[in-house]
């Protein structure tokens, strides 16, 4: 199956966006994970899936392994420069899980509402529990340094 899609960069994030086939792409992790990986598909940190309806794009998230991702800002502003440049839409509206993005163009940047932030810390999932307050900057590699 050919699976047209368009790669994008976002201040140091990839995605892939697609918005044919997305039901079948949608109801297979596997394919999911085959598509984001570096090594034998294309590779991305997030795919992005648009499906247009009469008064929006629904915009869904997958991580590279395969899972359901929640809103990216950057991916947001990719999708959405896709939309309108690409695809020519003229009033774009993007919503995601529970949300109505809203974007523009500024000179050569695309700007979008993300929707609700929460600096809420506890509310921030992590890959492993951990204490927060008390982070050790010891034994912590920065590339190129």
């Amino acid at each position: 199956m050919k699976i047209p899609f368009i790669k994008a960069h976002g201040a140091g994030n990839d995605f892939i966006i697609i918005d044919k086939n997305i039901d079948i792409i949608k109801k297979s992790k596997k394919i999911i994970k085959k598509l984001c990986d570096r090594r034998f598909g294309i590779g991305c940190d997030q795919l992005i899936l648009l499906k247009k309806t009469p008064n929006y794009h629904q915009v869904s998230f997958y991580n590279s392994d395969g899972t359901l991702g929640k809103n990216c800002g950057n991916g947001l502003r990719c999708a959405y420069k896709y939309l309108t440049e690409i695809k020519r839409y003229k009033k774009t509206v993007i919503k995601s899980q529970n949300f109505k993005h809203f974007g523009k163009k500024i000179g050569n940047n695309y700007e979008i509402n993300v929707g609700e932030v929460s600096l809420d810390w506890k509310s921030i999932p992590l890959s492993k529990k951990m204490d927060t307050q008390n982070i050790s900057l010891k034994n912590i590699l920065i590339p190129g340094v």
